[in-house]
């Protein structure tokens, strides 16, 4: 049973680094050249990796967690195949000495107790109630709808000639209370700034 865990946790954490330095790879346009990994890598593992790897490279105030050892809340509105790899991926993950928990959320009052809301595509219909919600709180949304970072989300994911396209809303960002790495905005297509 034990050996099952650990060869389960060994294959998401494979995958996970897999898929996290492709997309930073497939981001750049740079780097060295990557052996096609022995499991291919999918959209979904794609772009799951890609916000594990932000959430990495974004601060929170300390105001953000109740305590010091409090969880980072990754609240999910909508169901489809990222959410489903982002629940396994974060199993057992850290942020920071945090541990990293995926909780699926309906409404305005589970994603206000979050640090990360991540809104499924088929649920941007609730977009402007959440972002209204969310106003000036340290949350950091991630979407794959397009124009979401245009329409006040931080982060929009999406996929341009089988790579990793990144938007993010600077003004967002920062109305949040969030800071982002340079490294990030590097990769990243930059609005509201």
């Amino acid at each position: 049973m034990a050996s099952l865990r650990r060869t389960a946790a060994v294959r998401r954490h494979r995958v996970l680094w897999t898929a996290g330095l492709a997309a930073w790879f497939a981001l750049s346009g740079r780097g060295p050249a990557v052996a096609a990994p022995a499991t291919p890598v999918n959209e979904y593992e794609l772009k799951a990796a890609a916000i594990y790897n932000i959430i990495l490279f974004t601060e929170w105030p300390a105001s953000a967690f109740d305590a010091p050892n409090a969880p980072l809340v990754i609240a999910i509105v909508g169901r489809g195949p990222v959410a489903d790899v982002l629940h396994q991926l974060v199993q057992t993950s850290e942020w920071r000495g945090h541990p990293v928990v995926v909780e699926q959320v309906a409404g305005a009052l589970g994603a206000k107790r979050c640090h990360v809301l991540y809104l499924a595509s088929s649920e941007h219909t609730a977009w402007a109630r959440l972002r209204t919600a969310l106003a000036n709180t340290p949350v950091l949304t991630v979407c794959a709808w397009p124009d979401f970072a245009r329409a006040g989300g931080i982060v929009q994911l999406g996929m341009e000639r089988n790579r990793l396209r990144l938007t993010i809303n600077l003004r967002a960002l920062k109305a949040a209370g969030l800071a982002m790495s340079s490294q990030v905005l590097r990769l990243a297509e930059v609005v509201g700034d």
